[in-house]
C-alpha cells in the first residue's frame, strides 16, 4: 500500500493513491481475506485462477486511477452464449458449451503495484 502512495507519474510528482483492490493468487486466498478482515482494511480482495503461486497485486480505485478495462463487443446485450452440446452416448445428463465475447487490458501502469513470487 505504501508502494502505491509513492508511485510517482511523468512529471516525477507522487500519486498518492489509496488502494482498493488486493488481487491474489489461490494459494494466498485465505491469508489474503484473514488479514484485510482482521485488519479492517477496506479492501476488496479478488482470487484469479491463474496467477503464479504467491504472486499478489494492489489496485488503486478504478474511478480515480483506472488501471484494468474490460472489453467487450459493441451492441451485444450479454458477453454470454450458451449452447447445448452434442449428447454423449452412456452419459446421464446435458451438455452446455458457454463461449464469453471478452477480454481485458491493462490500461496504466500508475495505481497497481506487483508483488510475490
Amino acid at each position: 500500500m505504501g508502494k502505491l502512495r509513492t508511485q510517482v507519474n511523468s512529471f516525477g510528482d507522487r500519486v498518492d493513491l489509496r488502494a482498493k483492490f488486493l488481487v491474489v493468487a489461490p494459494d494466498l486466498e485465505f491469508k489474503a481475506l484473514k488479514e484485510v478482515h482482521e485488519s479492517g482494511l477496506q479492501l476488496t480482495v479478488v482470487v484469479l485462477a491463474n496467477l503464479t503461486a504467491g504472486r499478489w497485486f494492489v489496485l488503486a480505485d478504478e474511478i480515480i486511477q483506472p488501471v484494468v478495462s474490460i472489453l467487450r463487443l459493441r451492441d451485444n446485450e450479454s458477453p454470454l452464449m450458451f449452447e447445448a452440446k452434442k449428447r454423449v452416448l452412456e452419459f446421464d445428463g446435458i451438455g452446455i458449451k458457454v463461449t464469453a465475447d471478452i477480454g481485458g487490458a491493462i490500461i496504466s501502469r500508475i495505481g497497481i503495484v506487483r508483488g510475490g513470487a
